[in-house]
């Protein structure tokens, strides 16, 4: 009988390693739809509230809206689905994760634009105080996603409203120092920028959340499919 069990657990072990892989491959991809589709969003939003699209700046954005989105949330699918729903490893990892993607993800829309002969966003004090805050935002979102996933009666509804909250909590500090950099430098910050940026932050935290409930839910249903 003991023979059977040690031989038995590391076949266990491969197959939860197999399943947690698989989870984070699948936020991935989910996280690139997310991507796209919030940006669309946020850039119905401006539309609506008077702002021009323009192709150049629509690019850059999707570009960066992709990259930002595809890492962020790999990363937390790494914290939240891969540990065991150990909350203080996630949440250091989205400590870290969201300076790290926010500043990539700036990179690549920076790299479009260079491409498009464009003006280039620069990296101002205002940037560096946003990259901060999303350590702190990401850090939060881990944690608290971790903590859901290790319930196993949670369900979509739990996701969702975590996400919302702590995006409309996202929006309204990222708009307050929008509106502190444009105050210091005595100038105004836009009404369609506003509006663009409480629909970003509210909606990629919440379609975060989504993707991480979507990648644990699409595994699981796989994984009893096969057995």
């Amino acid at each position: 009988m003991t023979a059977m069990t040690d031989v038995s657990l590391p076949g266990a072990q491969v197959t939860e390693a197999n399943l947690a892989l698989k989870r984070i491959l699948t936020a991935a991809w989910l996280a690139v739809i997310a991507g796209v589709l919030v940006q669309m969003i946020v850039v119905g939003v401006r539309a609506w509230a008077g702002g021009v699209i323009e192709q150049i700046g629509f690019a850059a954005e999707m570009a960066q809206a992709v990259t930002w989105s595809a890492l962020v949330c790999a990363a937390i699918a790494v914290g939240t689905l891969a540990s065991k729903s150990r909350q203080q490893f996630a949440g250091l990892i989205g400590l870290f994760a969201g300076p790290l993607a926010w500043a990539a993800a700036k990179g690549v829309q920076k790299g479009v634009q260079a491409l498009a002969g464009a003006p280039q966003d620069q990296l101002t004090p205002l940037f560096w105080s946003v990259c901060a805050w999303k350590g702190i935002e990401y850090a939060v979102l881990g944690f608290g996603l971790a903590a859901i996933v290790g319930r196993a009666e949670a369900r979509l509804g739990s996701y969702i409203t975590f996400g919302a909250l702590l995006g409309l909590l996202s929006a309204c500090i990222v708009i307050a120092l929008n509106l502190a950099n444009a105050t210091l430098a005595g100038g105004s910050v836009p009404g369609p920028k506003i509006a663009s940026l409480f629909a970003n932050e509210l909606f990629f935290a919440t379609a975060c959340s989504m993707v991480i409930y979507t990648a644990q839910a699409l595994t699981r249903n796989l994984a009893i499919l096969k057995t």
